[in-house]
C-alpha cells in the first residue's frame, strides 16, 4: 500500500468525519423517504400492509435517493 508508506497508517484515517457525516445524512434521508413513501401509499392509494407493499415502498424511495442524493453529495462538495 502506497499511502501507508508515503504518509503514513494515520493518512488513511483523513476525510473519516465527512464520510461519517455524509453516510449518516443519506440514511436518515432513506428512513424518512420510506416511511413517507409508505404512508402515502398505505393511505392514499389504499394499499394493505404486506410484502408487497415494503417492496414497492423500498423500491421508490430507493429511486428518490437516487436521483436526489448525488444534488446534495455535490452541492456539499461546491461549498468545502
Amino acid at each position: 500500500m502506497q499511502l501507508e508508506k508515503n504518509e503514513g497508517v494515520g493518512a488513511l484515517w483523513t476525510r473519516l468525519g465527512p464520510n461519517i457525516a455524509r453516510n449518516a445524512i443519506i440514511n436518515a434521508a432513506e428512513l424518512a423517504s420510506y416511511d413517507q413513501v409508505k404512508q402515502i401509499t398505505l393511505k392514499i392509494l389504499g394499499f394493505i400492509d404486506n410484502v408487497f407493499t415494503h417492496l414497492l415502498c423500498g423500491f421508490w424511495s430507493t429511486f428518490l435517493l437516487s436521483v436526489l442524493i448525488p444534488q446534495l453529495i455535490c452541492a456539499c462538495r461546491c461549498c468545502l
